[in-house]
């Protein structure tokens, strides 16, 4: 759908979460959006916005900008920076299987982040910045 694109640039502080979360709910019901699956969307790039701030920055100044874009059945959404660049998918799978109190802390949000869309792929933007693309199918069965 042309001309749908959204976007959203905010400072990069765990307060501005709620700024990114309502951005997408609403964006993606003006989309036409179907709620569960941008329910998941929402959780993937509130984690991987979470991930930025405390991973990327290290709780410093910094951005982080939001697109977001419906692509036929699927929303789209950019999360970038201009932290380090570092490839977050690229964490290792977490120990679902022993007991909480053997398991090493760390690594749900990425296991979400690929676990509730349908597409996730990093690309770095130079020698700073990092841009996660994420994909999740939101509008029914379409097909192209």
């Amino acid at each position: 759908m042309p001309g749908s694109l959204r976007r959203l640039t905010v400072a990069a502080k765990f307060e501005n979460l709620a700024t990114v979360r309502t951005f997408l709910a609403e964006g993606g019901r003006r989309m036409g959006a179907e709620a569960e699956p941008l329910g998941h969307l929402i959780l993937a790039v509130d984690e991987l916005v979470t991930n930025v701030v405390e991973h990327g920055y290290r709780h410093g100044p910094g951005d982080v900008t939001i697109d977001l874009d419906r692509d036929r059945d699927s929303l789209v959404v950019k999360v970038a920076d201009q932290a380090p660049v570092h490839d977050p998918l690229d964490a290792p799978e977490p120990d679902l299987t022993s007991p909480l109190e053997d398991r090493v802390p760390g690594g749900l949000g990425i296991h979400l982040v690929r676990t509730l869309t349908d597409e996730a792929n990093h690309r770095a933007l130079g020698q700073t910045g990092n841009e996660v693309t994420l994909r999740k199918r939101c509008f029914g069965q379409t097909t192209a």
